[in-house]
Parts: structure tokens; sequence; C-alpha cells
């Protein structure tokens, strides 16, 4: 499902709206003093989504080329070259992150500036 946050300054967005609307007035009641908010689209990620696996498995060769040498040389070779062998190390590795630290975060695209509409301008109310 998709689910929209609220931003004052299109930098630091917020929330977790069922529409792009919501988070507008949600902006425009949190902060009043602001007569326009962006709006965006929240772009939610898993811990599987930023392992990299192949360089990963560099170093892990790497290092064991640095403590044991030649002797270490092809050690991962039929890990690394094998495509559901990496996939399946990925998911151990994700699976762990997201049991231990799972992501809190996510990204926001198809950003849009709301303007404030008449009817949400609480200031002018008072005067």
């Amino acid at each position: 499902m998709t689910t929209y946050s609220y931003s004052t300054d299109e930098e630091h967005f917020s929330g977790d709206f069922e529409t792009p609307e919501a988070a507008a007035e949600e902006c425009f009641f949190n902060f009043s003093d602001v007569d326009s908010c962006f709006v965006g689209e929240n772009q939610k990620f898993k811990a599987h989504d930023f392992i990299p696996v192949a360089s990963f498995l560099e170093n892990v060769q790497g290092n064991a080329g640095d403590v044991c040498g030649e002797s270490a040389e092809d050690w991962l070779h039929a890990v690394s070259t094998n495509k559901a062998k990496k996939s399946e190390l990925k998911m151990l590795i994700g699976d762990w992150l997201e049991t231990h630290a799972p992501v809190t975060f996510f990204a926001v695209g198809d950003v849009v500036e709301y303007q404030r509409p008449p009817e949400l301008d609480f200031g002018s109310e008072a005067e």
C-alpha cells in the first residue's frame, strides 16, 4: 500500500498517511505558519535491499587472502559465481538484520507542493 509523508522544507519528511491530502492537512494543522508544504510518496525498504553480497564476498575473500595468502585464493569462487547461493546469503543476512536492526527509515519520491487551502487558514480567523 502506498503511503505519503509531508515536509515544510522538502528535506525532512514526517508521517505515514493513506493519501497525499491527509499528509498535507496534517502539515498545515501542525505548522500554522506555513503557506505551502511538500508531500511525497514513501518508499519503504527492508534490510535486504542494502546487502551488497558481491562486495561482502570480495571482502571476506580478501581478508582470507591477507591472513593465509595464496592457499585461500579460490576459497569463495563457487559461492561468488552462483546466483542462488548469493541470493540465499543475502536473505540470511537480511533476515538477521530485520530481526536485530529493522529498517525504520524511508526515502521519499514524487514530491508535490501543496498550497494551504483557505479553509485551513487558521491565522486569519483570529484577526
